[in-house]
């Protein structure tokens, strides 16, 4: 079934080279995201000064746990529909994800604004809040295409997949920690330490195909 088949993509880790795999009609696939920054916010539940440091990056205030905000509407690339949802930080926008009460993940392809929200809120300068620049440290891969779930679900805990758009958990992914954001329907993002990057696209393939293996046929029935 050539549909279940494993096509590696030209593309691969920079440093890791692992191949990824192109999402095709009926399955899903995996990318890198390159040149993704990932910023946390730290603060203290009444902190004035994280809202405004927010509010002047053009982010949207994620108020519960798991929530983000950022996305806008329009298609992003070849894999969506016209009027679908879509991470704006893949074009130069930035998402926010509430990871714990007192913490937001910023993430995007906006540097400039987020080396601003890091400069402004450095640790020292505020008593209730500080920005720390993760995106040496991270790595962003994005998941795309249907069957979503029925993909993850062979490395994480099904109930903890994100299912609707706006929402994110931190789950066990093959045993390490990572943060599974849902950006649209068939899309979400996967947010994992970088030194844990090749282990991370090992495990999708090796989940990959699993899931998605044409099934054997039945042994024929031998007469007594």
């Amino acid at each position: 079934m050539a549909d279940a088949m494993l096509v590696p993509s030209a593309t691969s880790f920079a440093q890791d080279r692992v191949p990824a795999l192109v999402a095709s009609g009926t399955l899903p696939g995996w990318r890198r995201l390159e040149d993704v920054a990932v910023t946390s916010l730290r603060h203290m539940a009444t902190s004035e000064v994280a809202r405004a440091a927010m509010a002047r990056a053009g982010v949207a205030w994620p108020q519960a746990t798991g929530e983000v905000q950022g996305l806008v509407t329009g298609p992003a690339n070849g894999h969506r529909d016209e009027g679908e949802s879509s991470p704006s930080a893949e074009s130069g926008e930035l998402l926010a994800m509430r990871r714990h009460p007192e913490e937001a993940i910023l993430i995007g392809t906006s540097g400039t604004r987020l080396d601003t929200l890091v400069a402004a809120l450095a640790p020292g300068r505020h008593a209730d809040a500080f920005a720390t620049d993760l995106s040496d440290g991270m790595a962003t891969i994005a998941l795309e295409g249907p069957r979503l779930e029925a993909w993850l679900a062979r490395v994480v805990d099904a109930m903890a997949i994100p299912r609707s758009p706006g929402t994110a958990t931190r789950v066990r992914f093959a045993d390490i920690a990572v943060l599974l954001l849902r950006l649209a329907p068939e899309r979400i993002w996967l947010v994992v330490d970088r030194a844990l990057a090749a282990y991370a696209g090992e495990w999708l393939t090796y989940a990959h195909a699993g899931a998605f293996a044409e099934p054997l046929e039945p042994l024929p029935r031998t007469s007594p």
